[in-house]
């Protein structure tokens, strides 16, 4: 069996229980910038990184690429792209912090 590796899923339970408001803002950052995408693709990125990380209520995989009408390997896709951005946005931020 294998394990996600999921550093958005800890974000979001941290802003859901401390509703810490850097946890909000770097969230907030994430689903703007899948906005924009969203806006000259067409695609879904925003909805999907919103229901799936910003939402109070934790949802389904199944629910979600239902909603959506997406493949739950295409929803696993998605979820990659998000934490891979999510990895290389910490990196950066802890490199700024360094300077």
């Amino acid at each position: 069996m294998r394990i996600r590796q999921d550093v958005l899923a800890e974000i979001r339970d941290k802003y859901i229980t401390t509703h810490d408001k850097s946890t909000e803002l770097f969230l907030l950052s994430m689903w703007t910038y899948y906005l924009r995408i969203d806006l000259e693709t067409g695609n879904n990125f925003a909805a999907v990184f919103k229901e799936l990380y910003m939402s109070e209520e934790k949802h389904s995989f199944d629910e979600v690429s239902y909603k959506y009408s997406i493949g739950l390997s295409t929803l696993e896709r998605y979820r990659s792209r998000f934490n891979k951005l999510a990895m290389r946005m910490l990196l950066l931020e802890e490199h700024s912090r360094a300077e």
